[in-house]
């Protein structure tokens, strides 16, 4: 059985906290409100929450949570259902547009096991 886990974070560059309320907004019963204030800290508290959960689906936040719960968790294969490549050269604080290449350059998961389906947009760095 999976549990359904919500984590208000949103590192958003633009500043908009939308992505916070989401699992609130779902009444979802179990939720971390990871410090998006100071944004390395609330990555490390996401990825320390997340190891209490063998099984859960996760509901954010922004894309940039999926840094920490990959790093987290560790999985064999990745699937990824998103518009964009989040493949931008990663920036000092990991965001939801360079947490997949963050990823894949610190050899937390191997390229060859991540999937993206619906890429729609990217950047010519991302294509490269």
């Amino acid at each position: 059985m999976y549990k359904i886990v919500g984590i208000a974070y949103s590192s958003n560059l633009l500043n908009k906290k939308d992505a916070n309320i989401t699992p609130y907004e779902l009444k979802i019963k179990n939720i971390l409100n990871a410090d998006d204030q100071d944004k390395d800290k609330g990555i490390k508290q996401i990825e320390d929450f997340a190891k209490d959960f063998k099984r859960a689906i996760f509901v954010g936040g922004d894309h940039s949570i999926s840094y920490a719960l990959i790093k987290s968790i560790r999985p064999d294969f990745l699937i990824v259902f998103d518009a964009h490549a989040d493949l931008i050269k990663p920036t000092k604080t990991i965001t939801s547009e360079d947490w997949l290449r963050a990823l894949i350059e610190k050899k937390i998961i191997d390229a060859n096991n991540v999937l993206v389906v619906g890429i729609r947009n990217y950047d010519k760095q991302e294509k490269d």
